[in-house]
C-alpha cells in the first residue's frame, strides 16, 4: 500500500500550502525511516518535485492555445 500512497500523492502534487505543510514533514519522516531503496527514492522524488516545481507565492498561470 505504501507505493500506492506515493503514486496517489504524485498525482495531486500537494498543490496548496496547507497540504504541503502536512505532506512535506511526513515525507521527510518516511524517507528517513525507509528500509527499501525503491520506496525511499520514490518518496524523495515526490518530495523534491513538491519543493522544486510548486511555488505557491506566484499566481497561477493559464496557458490558452489559439
Amino acid at each position: 500500500y505504501e507505493m500506492k500512497i506515493l503514486q496517489a500523492m504524485g498525482q495531486i502534487r500537494a498543490t496548496s500550502p496547507e497540504i504541503r505543510a502536512e505532506v512535506e514533514p511526513w515525507l521527510t519522516k518516511v524517507i528517513a525511516a525507509a528500509t527499501d531503496d525503491l520506496y525511499r527514492s520514490r518518496a524523495q522524488s515526490l518530495l523534491d518535485g513538491i519543493r522544486l516545481v510548486r511555488d505557491d507565492t506566484q499566481p497561477k498561470q493559464i496557458n490558452i492555445r489559439r
